[in-house]
């Protein structure tokens, strides 16, 4: 079984930029799905939302994901923040590794998402939601992640992706 660490957690969380720091770190090779995603479709997230619909969005995550999970070119996944509410996706993920919810307090994330018209899910038609509505989507989110193997609410620092390099080395 290959030994994976995947980061979980809400747009802007810092899923991408914590794994290629951890990447950067230990020398591994990372896999950003969102990333991938994008360019198999050949267009950006949001345009994806806006063509195919967010349900073909969430299929093709599903399918990046299976071709991802167990993979050891990939050791470290930065996932994108829908991902974990599929509990096929969570079966992935925990079969193939160590999820690692990033949980910055919730004025942090809105105050990175502010002003951010890249993410399809922010909006309402041309406006960005209100503090309320994101608030309410942040608190879905976070019940569909529950069950990783460690919430981590600080700053990403040196000790941490230590601990997350010994936590890929371990296996």
């Amino acid at each position: 079984m290959a030994s994976q660490i995947f980061f979980i957690g809400y747009m802007g969380a810092g899923k991408s930029s914590t794994a290629k720091r951890l990447g950067d770190h230990t020398g591994h090779a990372i896999a950003d799905l969102d990333a991938m995603i994008s360019k198999r479709m050949g267009m950006s997230i949001s345009r994806i939302f806006e063509t195919l619909g967010e349900q073909r969005f969430r299929d093709m995550e599903g399918v990046v994901l299976a071709e991802v999970a167990g993979n050891p070119a990939f050791p470290i996944v930065a996932c994108g923040g829908g991902l974990p509410c599929s509990p096929e996706n969570w079966k992935l993920m925990q079969s193939h590794g160590f999820v690692i919810w990033l949980d910055p307090a919730f004025e942090i994330l809105f105050t990175r998402l502010q002003g951010d018209g890249s993410r399809p899910l922010l909006k309402a038609g041309s406006e960005m939601k209100d503090e309320e509505a994101i608030r309410s989507h942040h608190a879905l989110r976070s019940a569909c992640y529950q069950a990783c193997d460690e919430r981590f609410e600080g700053t990403v620092d040196t000790s941490a992706l230590e601990r997350w390099s010994d936590q890929l080395h371990s296996h």
